[in-house]
């Protein structure tokens, strides 16, 4: 579908949370542009699969949406570590986010 999985379950989320329906015009849109925001930011890296990487853009621009939009809270927390990057052939190591949060771990 040229759509990732995570991005549309942030658009689900909204819709969960503002009980939207297909009817109501406003809600709707909120969701497909929280789908859109967490898309864009999955879609900036030039990357392969990688659903921890992409669950995570997604969480973190939900976040964001959810608060300049809503006035919602979503707490990310801090970031996470990646401890996959050894079984994912496909891994862009350094040019991920995820890379340099694992790599500091590694040297402590």
């Amino acid at each position: 579908m040229g759509a990732c999985g995570a991005a549309i379950g942030v658009g689900i989320a909204v819709s969960i949370l503002l009980e939207a329906t297909p009817y109501e015009g406003r809600k709707r849109q909120l969701a497909q542009q929280a789908t859109w925001r967490a898309l864009e930011r999955i879609a900036f890296f030039e990357a392969p699969r990688c659903c921890q990487r992409d669950s995570w853009l997604a969480l973190q621009e939900a976040s964001r949406y959810l608060d300049e939009a809503l006035g919602m809270t979503l707490v990310t927390g801090r970031p996470i570590a990646c401890d996959q990057m050894s079984q994912n052939k496909e891994c862009i190591r350094d040019r991920c986010p995820l890379w340099h949060t694992a790599v500091k771990g590694a040297m402590r």
